[in-house]
């Protein structure tokens, strides 16, 4: 598994995505030795609340979550790759310049940025005092570096029956009823080596 982690060093897409996924199991095992369960999630903002007054930044085009922005009339700045998603739509603008991102107090971004190594450049973009949630499926690694780097906020998902997963993916279907939206905010999260030493210890 280590051996596989160590791809998400490389540059094909393909095999960061492998790496991600062993980085992963590595972590719910560890998690699952120290006694640790990430709180499920409430919603799928990654535990972010939004006030009429907020400016919303995201990195990655979220299409359910940009529709709750605009229905809240909340100024919402998408970060965005696909030239046809590109536009204003009232207070909802999609654009490929990551630099006003700097404007915003809260920012939703893509797990997909670490399959293409994009996080740390958007990261740097945001503003200090925002605050960041790092959203999306790939998003179950230990989060120590994400929160030493300002991130507040770490949603991803948790398979609670791997064999019932395996079974979904051989037949193409979700697999929503064995898995788990969860989040994990910075002031609550106990630490890697906390969790190594409960884990050790037990």
């Amino acid at each position: 598994a280590l051996a596989i982690a160590e791809y998400l060093q490389g540059d094909d897409d393909g095999l960061r995505s492998l790496g991600v996924a062993a980085l992963n199991a590595l972590t719910e095992h560890l998690y699952r030795r120290a006694g640790f369960a990430p709180p499920a999630a409430t919603d799928s903002f990654g535990g972010l609340t939004l006030e009429a007054d907020d400016r919303l930044g995201m990195i990655g085009y979220f299409p359910p979550l940009v529709a709750r922005a605009r229905a809240q009339g909340v100024a919402t700045y998408v970060v965005e790759r696909k030239a046809h998603l590109l536009g204003r739509d009232g207070s909802v603008e999609v654009a490929l310049d990551p630099r006003p991102l700097a404007t915003c107090n809260k920012v939703i971004c893509t797990g997909a940025t670490l399959l293409n190594d994009s996080l740390d450049e958007m990261l740097g973009h945001c503003a200090k005092d925002a605050e960041v949630a790092l959203v999306g499926p790939t998003v179950g690694f230990f989060p120590d570096p994400l929160f030493a780097r300002g991130v507040r906020l770490v949603a991803g998902t948790r398979l609670l029956d791997s064999v019932a997963a395996q079974d979904c993916l051989a037949r193409n279907v979700k697999f929503d009823a064995c898995a788990q939206r969860t989040v994990i905010r910075s002031e609550d999260y106990p630490g890697f080596e906390s969790l190594l030493a409960r884990a050790v210890a037990g």
